[in-house]
């Protein structure tokens, strides 16, 4: 059931061009209308002072560590503060998790998890912007939250279905996550500090 219910969300997510879409119409609109912030509080005042820590590329490849934690710092006073905790579940059972800095010389790479015998690896882009970083890396989070699930699927076929409905929640909570932020911070609408993610609304 509970699957069943993320694809229909997801669904409703992502229907191109439906202007009855709840989620993403809204975001847009927000972004294409320069909405201002709802009043100052202080999740909003660590959303501001991660974007201003970290604006530009040169920070977060001089500081990467700071800046994951600068990530988690904000997530942890947001309703999606349980999510990063999943490290630390994978660990009493057993597995453990590294951070791998991907080399900003290689490109903009994507975000990945990686489990293998029980060793969890994300790859973290120091390229991408904090605007896009903070959304990818809950998304990347909401995977590490699936390992131990994921390890304890018994063939190909379940392993198979698991990974798309993993998938699935993950997108689900990148786009919960835009929802929930982008009032609290209008510069999360145009992504800051790179070429590549120079357009509006980087979703």
């Amino acid at each position: 059931m509970k699957f069943c219910a993320l694809i229909i969300l997801t669904l409703v997510l992502q229907t191109p061009g439906a202007h009855a879409n709840p989620y993403v119409d809204e975001m847009q609109n927000y972004c294409e209308k320069k909405s201002p912030a709802v009043p100052a509080t202080e999740l909003s005042g660590l959303l501001e002072k991660l974007q201003n820590d970290y604006a530009n590329q040169e920070a977060r490849v001089k500081d990467p560590t700071g800046f994951v934690a600068a990530l988690d710092n904000v997530i942890a006073h947001s309703d999606f503060a349980g999510i990063p905790q999943c490290r630390d579940k994978i660990r009493q059972a057993g597995y453990t998790f590294a951070m791998e800095f991907q080399n900003p010389a290689d490109g903009d790479q994507s975000m990945a998890i990686e489990t293998i015998e029980k060793k969890t690896t994300m790859y973290f882009n120091l390229t991408k912007s904090v605007q896009r970083v903070l959304f990818v890396y809950l998304h990347e989070m909401t995977h590490v939250c699936q390992v131990l699930e994921s390890d304890s699927q018994s063939t190909v076929g379940d392993t198979a279905r698991f990974s798309i409905f993993g998938e699935i929640e993950a997108f689900l909570h990148m786009n919960l996550a835009y929802r929930y932020f982008l009032p609290m911070s209008p510069r999360l609408c145009q992504a800051e500090g790179t070429g590549s993610d120079s357009k509006e609304f980087p979703l």
